[in-house]
């Protein structure tokens, strides 16, 4: 069944089930009835329930791991304390990377990167080359693998591909066992089945034969998860495989206004590989439909944050905001809690100021510092301080540079950013001075004019605003350029250097010292931390929700608004080849489809100066909204 955007799956999935039970006579405890999240099952049968009435029928729901789960469970014993936490997987990345590529202290962005990528590759069945996310080689990834996997079997912990994989290996060994299940369950439902992988397709294939009792709910125009090894086409090609399956098309979309159908049928119908469908609406025409754009980001995000105070002054709360990445909407979470207004986030906050590139910003920054306190107060006894008397006050103040105490804590971390060919093993005390420095050093005579030099830029920034400070140690100090040649690997991780970098120096604005950056960012970790906690208490207060499309997913509101939908944002700059780009296209089409009447979508088209590259996706929407 091709079940369109607000068409009403979940009741015809539910009404189908009674309708087995009740007029078919089937037993219900042989109907297995599986969907992709926790809370999409329970409030399947929640809903299954209320349509009985009185009547309990014993019908399975779960997810593909809470069924699988009990598979193992029942056949090998294992209980929930055995399934692997995210804290005990990111012990085995160290471990792994210690032991593989002798990195001690790898980033937590790397580990939970390369988690995901170990994830892709057991939901691949590990037959797939793993790409140049994890920023490793594939031979380096594959070693890497093989460290975590020993790390975790020596701990006796699995995860949630190993219950897949389990059973598929159970099925495929012993006939007995899946003979058992096949009887157990003779009726299967799948919800969002445009989801599945091949795994899961190759379990449940198993499982339904001989009898193939298959009843498939799913949108192939809605398949946005395959960075978790899922693929549309084990939807599109579900009839070559089933050549007597029926197919039944729900195209009524009774959530979104005809406006926004309209719309988003545009976007979707540009993809080559999907059902042809027609969806309608049910001849809602209320709400508006706009495409704006701005001269820059920074007036793109004065719009929508002055919009969302607003609607929330009016008591308009039934609003979202999605980004493509979790970063874009960590960051637009901030600018809507600068400006004031009331608002979450559905997953987890990514943090920039844990970013390697903010920390040693920063901690160029607060050397800057440093240098200023020391010659604070130098020539302001001199009313007019011009040519020799200038030369002096300078040189005064240089000297006092080289002679401040600067804190190792912050100099061991970018001493050699770029290379100066110092060493940490040399600095024995919790301070030292450049001309300390110079002391250790007297007998390299290279090091006296490379260590002037890094007193020379401290100088430099002395006076400076943070922003002018931040673009100093970028170009003049060649913080860019030692990224560009000695830390990021392809253009790609390049490009998303320089938009941390871009936003931090953007983001110092607020600021007038290192010391207030420093207080803010560490409040921020508190505040989000809080943030969290009231989001998983207060999952109905009022307030604007912040998500990413992936996060969308499933849901529904009144008004969505759709930022920055330039070229590398939507689609994202990752993104390549007519496969991924389609994805790409899909998730904005479920964005796009989450409002009911109500639709923003922005863009910044630059000025006569730079031009912006507007979304290919939303090309056959110009001149149209």
């Amino acid at each position: 069944m091709i079940a369109g955007p607000g068409s009403g799956k979940t009741a015809v999935l539910t009404n189908r089930i009674k309708y087995l039970i009740e007029k078919r006579e089937i037993p219900p405890e042989q109907i297995l009835t599986i969907t992709f999240s926790k809370k999409a099952a329970a409030g399947m049968q929640q809903r299954f329930f209320n349509l009985c009435g009185d009547t309990c029928y014993p019908v399975t729901f779960g997810t593909f791991h809470s069924v699988f789960f009990q598979i193992i469970n029942r056949r090998y014993h294992y209980n929930t304390g055995d399934i692997a936490t995210l804290k005990s997987k990111r012990e085995y990345m160290k471990s792994a990377l210690r032991h593989v590529l002798a990195i001690d202290r790898p980033e937590t962005e790397l580990i939970d990167s390369l988690l995901k990528s170990v994830a892709y590759y057991k939901n691949c069945n590990e037959s797939v080359r793993i790409g140049s996310d994890t920023n490793l080689s594939e031979e380096q990834f594959l070693k890497v693998y093989r460290a975590y996997r020993d790390a975790q079997i020596a701990a006796n912990k699995i995860d949630f591909e190993d219950m897949l994989l389990i059973v598929r290996n159970l099925f495929k060994k012993d006939e007995e066992a899946l003979s058992e299940y096949r009887d157990k369950y003779r009726y299967i439902l799948i919800d969002e089945y445009q989801d599945i992988n091949d795994i899961q397709f190759e379990i449940v294939k198993m499982l339904a034969e001989p009898h193939n009792n298959l009843f498939v709910v799913g949108d192939d125009d809605q398949s946005i998860y395959g960075f978790r090894g899922s693929r549309s086409e084990l939807m599109l090609g579900f009839t070559d495989i089933y050549s007597d399956a029926v197919k039944i098309e729900l195209n009524v979309n009774y959530r979104c206004s005809d406006k926004i159908i309209e719309a988003a049928g545009k976007v979707i119908s540009e993809n080559v590989n999907r059902f042809a469908k027609k969806i309608i609406g049910i001849g809602r025409d209320e709400g508006e439909v706009k495409l704006l754009s701005f001269t820059d980001r920074e007036k793109e995000d004065e719009w929508i944050s002055g919009k969302l105070k607003d609607m929330t002054a009016n008591g308009s709360f039934d609003t979202a905001v999605f980004l493509r990445t979790n970063r874009e909407a960590s960051r637009y979470a901030e600018i809507c809690r600068n400006a004031g207004v009331d608002c979450d986030m559905k997953e987890a906050i990514y943090n920039p100021y844990n970013s390697t590139t903010y920390k040693d910003i920063y901690h160029y920054l607060a050397l800057a510092e440093c240098a200023e306190k020391a010659v604070d107060g130098v020539g302001e006894n001199f009313s007019d301080v011009t040519g020799r008397m200038a030369l002096t006050v300078r040189t005064e103040k240089l000297r006092k540079v080289k002679e401040a105490k600067l804190q190792v804590g912050h100099l061991f971390l970018v001493m050699n950013k770029p290379l100066r060919y110092l060493n940490r093993k040399n600095v024995l005390c919790d301070e030292v001075s450049i001309e300390g420095l110079k002391d250790i050093y007297c007998d390299k005579l290279y090091m006296t004019k490379v260590l002037d030099e890094f007193a020379h830029q401290l100088f430099n920034m002395c006076g400076m605003d943070l922003y002018s400070k931040v673009n100093y140690i970028r170009r003049g100090i060649g913080y860019d350029e030692y990224v560009l040649n000695n830390v990021v690997k392809t253009k790609d991780e390049y490009d998303e250097y320089r938009e941390t970098a871009d936003w931090i120096q953007e983001t110092v604005k607020m600021f007038r010292s290192a010391s207030e950056l420093a207080a803010y960012a560490d409040g921020y970790e508190e505040m989000m931390a809080e943030c969290d906690i009231q989001e998983k208490a207060e999952d109905d207060k009022e307030c604007i929700r912040i998500m990413t499309y992936h996060a969308s997913k499933g849901l529904e509101f009144d008004t969505v608004i759709l930022p920055h939908l330039n070229e590398g944002s939507v689609p994202n700059k990752k993104s390549s080849g007519p496969a991924q780009t389609e994805e790409e296209r899909r998730m904005f089409y479920v964005a796009m489809t989450r409002a009911k009447n109500n639709l923003y979508m922005t863009y910044v088209a630059g000025d006569k100066e730079k031009r912006c590259l507007v979304s290919r996706f939303i090309q056959p929407l110009l001149g149209h909204c």
